[in-house]
Formats: structure tokens, C-alpha cells, sequence
């Protein structure tokens, strides 16, 4: 996952707040509001993949309620000043299942411009930044005490530790690799014995916590287990200098059973349950260099990357939705996947042998926009463009969340820098059930969930039958807004 991941219906006013289960998915000829309900599509839906997963191996036990993965970056600490305590502070902690920390290393034991070797330099777990991992001392505690632990852990560590005793049932879990942090992945899964010794070495360094410069244990017992984001197996589609290889597909899948097989083991030994993850890119050209149900057989959740569907490298338009749970006859034929949605998502994973009880729903808390856009009769919505729209710098306007500016992208925002911002107005699209704000004074155009919008995908999470979700990432809500509208619609299943 990264950042920026290199990755119509006349509606016009306020949100529409259509409930979703009034909304069918399928897509009509003419802007209007569908008939029919969204249960009924999904069973629809769930009948023709039911049967295609193959047998689960042993893995966290069946899900209670649904799950609510929230993530947070390790770097917030910096430029936005934004910690796991004041997201504590804000509310969006303690209705979490997993709170998923970004990230782990996957790296050549001697560092990251060695040449990996799985004899004298094989790929192993590490920090990336002990800093802000373990070791800085300036992050206030979790609950007003010393900010450094007995056995000198400090950092977001120390706070994640805290964060679970506060809440017993919140799982702490290790995200690794990232769009920037994939490159040895292909090196890591290559063979059984590189497989084996990395997958040791993250069960070591994360699990059992045996951090570089602490005592042996320092950070035992924090964490519940990973979340594997290779992005991307098997092609160049990743960050540039990725090693790939058409093996990559097969041993995915091979990474994801030794993960299992260690995890089981050690769980065996202390009678803990340990989770294991896979983020799921979704876009055709990297979601068909996975083997879908294979990983099935061996993760708890497939997390859905429902992401920039659609952004600003198309500079010129047409505007559209990053993350649209429907599809609309309307959206203008711009991309190479112009029709492509959550809803469409969810049933290609189905279709590849994943069952809806494993797929977890990924909602971004940024959005992406265009500026230049005229007004159109739509509000802005399927129109060209002169260019990316610039984030709002929220730190040259002195308001109470100045310590929180982060430097984004051209074309990229978060919520919260964007939602109190002056001249805009929130639309909704009845038919794809997304939402955006439009400026007509500065032309400017923001595909962007909000409250309602997610509220809705996690109404629709419930009905489909689907695992739970997954936000990224905490840094970017405002004082809970998103956090919990999800959790909010998520306690309708029985959360």
C-alpha cells in the first residue's frame, strides 16, 4: 500500500443517504435511483462462488463480528505529528479488531543496497526505522505515564503494547513490504529454504520481539501476526528496481503456507492464535498474477486494495471516483478499466476461488482530485480537467490541525485536510453510490469519501456476506468521522 499508489446521473445538493440495502448493484440505463435490494444481488452473487475455495488450513478462529482492520502509518509520527495516541485520543482505537502497523522491512540481512543471497545474505524481517519504531522517547503515552517501557522499549512499539492492555481484544498486527518495500519480496519466496528463513526471522524480530539494541524479548507479545503486501508478484508494476519472476505467482502462495506452518507451530507452543493477512491488488493487470485461492487456503482475510480507481494520472480527465462501490454506465471510457468498482472487485475475487467470508473490503480515507473542472450539469462529475488538484496546505492556514500537514502529492488529499475547507459541497452519485466535492469558485474536484459513503460500504460489507474492512490509514480521518460511521454500520451485523 502506498500514499499515491501508482495505483453521469445529473445529482446535484446534498448526499443523497439512500440506505444501501435499498440500492440494487446492477447498472441501469438512465441517471436514476435502482429499484431492488442489494441482498438479493448477493446472494446472487455468493451462490455462483461457494464452492470454488478449497479447504482452509488452520487459521484464526471463525469470525465472532466483523473485522475492522485499521492502519497507521509508522512516519505520521513526523510530518503530521500524529501518533497511535492521539488516534486513541480521537476515538478511532477501541472499536478496532486489528490495528496494522506500515511497516516491516523485507530486506537483505546486510542491508538494502546488498545483493540478497540465500546462503551468505538471505531476506529478512527488520525496522526499517528503529526511531520511530522503538527507540523515540518523545511520543506521550497511551495513558498519561512514562512514554518508556520497563525494558527501555519506547516508540510506536511501546504504544502498541500499551494499546492493547487497554483493550484486550485490539490485535496489533505487522504489515510488511508496501509499494516501496517490495523489492526482495521475489528474493524472500524463492525457494523453500529462503522461505523458511525469512518467514523464522519475522516471527523472531516481530513476534517474539527480539529487536536490535534491546534486551532478548523486549517486544514480545505486541504482535498478533502479518499482513503481507507484496505489491507486485510476477510483473514490473511495482516501484521501480522491483525484483520479479514468473515464479512469483506459485511461490506467493508457498510464503503464505510457511507463514501458516510457523505461525501454527508457535502457537502450538504458547496457545496463542496468530493472524495472518494478504493485501489484494485489484486492478486486472496485478490481480491476475495471483493464485486467489490458493492464498485462501492459507490467510485468515484477503484485503481488498480498493484504491484509486481512477486519479490524477489521467491529468486531463475525466474526473471520476477512486473508490466507487458500484459501476455506472455513465463513467466516461477513460482508463483501462473503466468500469471497475468495489462491487466488481468483490466478484472477481469470488470467481477465483475466494470465499466472501475471507474478503476483507479496503476504504481509503484520501481522495484524489482535478482542478480546471467546469460545473457541467453533473457538479463537476465526468468532466475534463486542466490538471491534478493541489492538497489544501492546512498548516499555512493556522487551523488546529496545522501539526498534522503532510506533503501529498499533486492530485491527493486526506479527509481531514479537505473536508473543512471553504466553497466546496458534497454530492453523492445514486447509481455508484461514491461520493465527491465540487468548488465551483476554484473549479476544483475531489473524489472523497465521507461518513455517509462509508457508513454505506459498511452496510453493504454486512449484506454481502464479506469479512469486515480495512481503512487506510488513522492519520487521515477527522476526530473519528470515518472511523466510526464504520464501526457504526459494521455493529449492524453484530459488532
Amino acid at each position: 500500500m502506498q500514499r499515491f499508489r501508482l495505483r453521469n446521473a445529473v445529482v446535484l445538493g446534498a448526499a443523497s443517504l439512500i440506505p444501501l440495502a435499498l440500492v440494487a448493484p446492477a447498472a441501469t440505463a438512465s441517471p436514476t435511483t435502482r429499484a431492488g435490494t442489494a441482498a438479493a444481488a448477493a446472494k446472487a452473487s455468493t451462490a455462483k462462488a461457494s464452492t470454488a475455495a478449497p479447504a482452509a488450513k488452520k487459521s484464526a478462529p471463525a469470525h465472532s463480528r466483523k473485522i475492522a482492520m485499521g492502519f497507521f502509518e509508522q512516519w505520521s509520527i513526523y510530518g503530521r505529528g500524529f501518533s497511535l495516541a492521539q488516534a486513541d485520543q480521537e476515538g478511532e482505537v477501541k472499536n478496532l479488531t486489528d490495528l496494522v502497523y506500515a511497516f516491516g522491512g523485507v530486506l537483505p540481512a546486510q542491508g538494502a543496497t546488498t545483493t540478497p543471497d540465500a546462503a551468505s545474505n538471505p531476506v529478512t524481517c527488520q525496522s526499517v526505522d528503529a526511531w520511530a519504531d522503538y527507540q523515540t522517547p518523545y511520543l506521550a503515552d497511551v495513558n498519561g505515564g512514562n512514554p518508556v517501557g520497563n525494558n527501555g522499549l519506547a516508540g510506536n512499539f511501546q504504544q502498541l503494547r500499551e494499546l492493547k492492555a487497554k483493550y484486550p481484544g485490539l490485535r496489533p498486527i505487522m504489515s510488511l513490504g508496501g509499494y516501496t518495500g517490495s523489492k526482495f519480496f521475489s528474493d524472500a519466496a524463492a525457494t523453500r529454504e529462503s522461505r523458511q528463513a525469512f518467514v523464522a526471522s519475522c516471527i523472531d524480530t516481530f513476534v517474539k520481539g527480539n529487536l536490535p539494541g534491546l534486551t532478548p524479548g523486549a517486544a514480545a507479545g505486541i504482535f498478533d501476526g502479518f499482513d503481507l503486501d507484496w505489491e507486485y508478484p510476477a510483473n514490473n508494476n511495482g516501484a521501480a528496481g522491483n525484483h520479479y519472476s514468473p515464479d512469483d505467482t506459485r511461490n506467493y502462495t508457498l510464503l503464505a503456507a510457511e507463514f501458516r506452518r510457523q505461525l501454527d507451530a508457535l502457537g502450538h507452543q504458547n496457545g496463542a492464535t496468530y493472524r495472518l493477512t494478504t493485501e489484494m491488488p485489484v486492478g486486472l493487470p496485478n490481480a491476475k498474477d495471483l493464485d486467489v485461492a490458493g492464498l485462501a487456503r492459507y490467510v485468515d482475510d484477503e484485503v481488498l486494495m480498493d484504491y484509486d480507481f481512477q486519479g490524477p494520472w489521467t491529468p486531463q480527465g475525466a474526473t471520476n471516483f477512486e473508490s466507487n462501490l458500484f459501476s455506472s454506465p455513465f463513467s466516461p471510457n477513460t482508463t483501462a478499466e473503466p468500469r471497475i468498482s468495489v462491487e466488481s472487485s468483490v466478484r472477481y475475487f469470488e470467481s477465483h476461488g475466494a470465499p466472501a467470508s475471507k474478503l476483507v473490503l479496503g476504504i481509503p480515507y484520501y481522495g484524489h482530485g482535478w482542478t480546471g473542472v467546469p460545473a457541467g450539469h453533473t457538479a463537476g462529475l465526468y468532466q475534463p480537467a486542466t490538471g491534478p488538484a493541489q492538497s489544501p496546505d492546512i498548516t499555512k492556514q493556522g487551523t488546529e490541525l496545522a501539526g498534522l500537514d503532510g506533503t501529498d502529492p499533486a492530485g491527493t488529499t486526506d479527509y481531514y485536510e479537505i473536508v473543512n475547507q471553504p466553497g466546496y459541497t458534497w454530492h453523492t452519485d445514486p447509481i455508484t453510490q461514491a461520493s465527491w466535492l465540487y468548488n465551483p469558485t476554484t473549479k476544483t474536484f475531489w473524489s472523497m469519501q465521507n461518513p455517509r459513503e462509508v457508513y454505506e460500504k459498511a452496510l453493504y460489507i454486512g449484506v454481502r456476506g464479506l469479512a469486515g474492512a480495512s481503512v487506510w490509514d488513522l492519520s487521515a480521518d477527522s476526530n473519528n468521522e470515518l472511523t466510526g460511521a464504520l464501526t457504526k454500520g459494521l455493529s449492524v451485523f453484530g459488532r
